[in-house]
């Protein structure tokens, strides 16, 4: 989901609209973000730093798995792939019974014969 310098980054943010006191429906008033949504209550953005700490995605893997596994598919499939293979900064995961899924991008060259 989150690399750790964008969690750490987004945990600062949401402690620091945390700070301001129950002030945050009149601080985000003007924002289009909440023109259909409400803003989360001190409260809420308590619990939502709490499950972002706990570092977990549905799949199960901490933000560390992820970059491991990314930097592992990276080394694996792309380095010497020529750029046909890419992996992005934030793959798509599916962990199953014998490994894990990681999604990236195979380049197709122009001219080359359909399979048929």
């Amino acid at each position: 989901m989150f690399t750790s310098r964008e969690l750490a980054t987004v945990l600062a943010a949401l402690r620091t609209v945390q700070g301001t006191n129950g002030g945050i429906p009149g601080a985000f008033s003007s924002m289009p973000q909440f023109d259909e949504d409400e803003p989360l209550t001190v409260g809420q953005i308590d619990e939502l730093c709490e499950r972002l700490n706990a570092g977990e995605d549905p799949d199960g893997l901490t933000a560390e798995q992820r970059e491991s596994l990314r930097d592992q598919a990276r080394a694996m499939y792309a380095a010497d792939s020529d750029d046909d293979i890419e992996i992005d900064d934030m793959p798509d995961f599916s962990v199953c019974d014998e490994g894990v899924w990681v999604s990236g991008w195979l380049f197709l060259k122009a001219g080359k014969k359909e399979v048929q």
